[in-house]
Order: C-alpha cells, then sequence, then structure tokens
C-alpha cells in the first residue's frame, strides 16, 4: 500500500477514501509508467505510483475467492481495464486477453512489451496503493480471470463480451 497517496487523497476528500468517488475525486492515467494525476476540483495534482513490487502486502487469506467482497476492487479493477483497453484500441480477443493475464500471472511486476499487461500493470498500480493485497493474491486474481476467459470463450470474443455485459462501460 502507498501510504502517501492513500492520505493525500483522504486529505483532499475529508477521510472519504473509502467512498472517494462520492468525495469527487478521480484519478486521470496519464502513461504506462505509472505517472497519475489527483483531480478534485478544479485542480490535477500530479503522482507517479510505486512500483508494483513495493506495492504488495499482505496476504489475507489462503486463496482468492471471486464471492469474497474484498476481493472485489481487485478482481474488478482488472476486468475493468479489459474492457476499456478493448474500447479504445483495436478490438481485442480472447486469445489476447489470456495471453497478456497468463503472462502477468507468472510473474506481475516483469516488464512487458505487450500493451495490454502494461496497462493491467498500471491499474493494478492504483489499486494495491489504495488496497492491501499480496503478490499471490495478485497471481491468484490474474489465473482467476484468464480461467474466465477460458471459460467463456465462445468464437473469438465471447469471454469480452460476457464481460462487457457483467462490467458494463467503465469510466
Amino acid at each position: 500500500m502507498d501510504d502517501a497517496l492513500a492520505g493525500r487523497m483522504k486529505e483532499l476528500a475529508g477521510n472519504l477514501i473509502e467512498n472517494y468517488k462520492k468525495s469527487g475525486i478521480s484519478i486521470r492515467f496519464t502513461d504506462h509508467d505509472g505517472a497519475i494525476e489527483i483531480v478534485y476540483r478544479d485542480r490535477a495534482e500530479p503522482y507517479h505510483l510505486k512500483p508494483l513490487e513495493a506495492l504488495y502486502g499482505r496476504a489475507n487469506g489462503p486463496s482468492v475467492d471471486e464471492m469474497d467482497g474484498a476481493y472485489m476492487p481487485l478482481l474488478l479493477c482488472i476486468e475493468e481495464e479489459i474492457v476499456r483497453y478493448d474500447q479504445k484500441q483495436e478490438p481485442l480477443t480472447d486469445a489476447a486477453v489470456a495471453l497478456a493475464l497468463r503472462e502477468l500471472s507468472s510473474n506481475p511486476e516483469r516488464p512487458s512489451s505487450d500493451e495490454l499487461a502494461r496497462s493491467i500493470q498500471t491499474v493494478l498500480r492504483l489499486n494495491l496503493s489504495l488496497n492491501d493485497y499480496s503478490r499471490q493474491e495478485v497471481r491468484q486474481a490474474l489465473r482467476k480471470i484468464e480461467k474466465s476467459v477460458m471459460r467463456h470463450k465462445d468464437g473469438s470474443r465471447g469471454y469480452l463480451e460476457f464481460i462487457r455485459e457483467f462490467v458494463g462501460q467503465p469510466g
């Protein structure tokens, strides 16, 4: 967790970090190298996210259970980024998503040449800056989503169509 980022957001939001969307704070990604802007009211403050390896916390349990609400922020940030990436880039295929997830699940912090993998790494950096997940939990979440890709594969975009319905249009 990044106490400096969490502290700054709490300071801006008057201790509403748990529900920062209601506070009017938003995060704008400026690149895949961890540069973000914290947007609040009429100003934007630059901030640089720490690398993944500096953000891992302690394990919350023996395994990531998608039914456990504690893991929803982790799972949703990955799936929302897949949908967001699919909307802003050339359309993805399930195979490309599975490949990026497989690469990340073996070593989430390894630099990647895959644009989707780098995009997922960036949202993981933000998520881990504000939440306490271990490296093992991140790897398990990536594997669970990869399994979901394989389970919902129907043609070249079965998972992507399924997840778009489930996640909706990320903001």
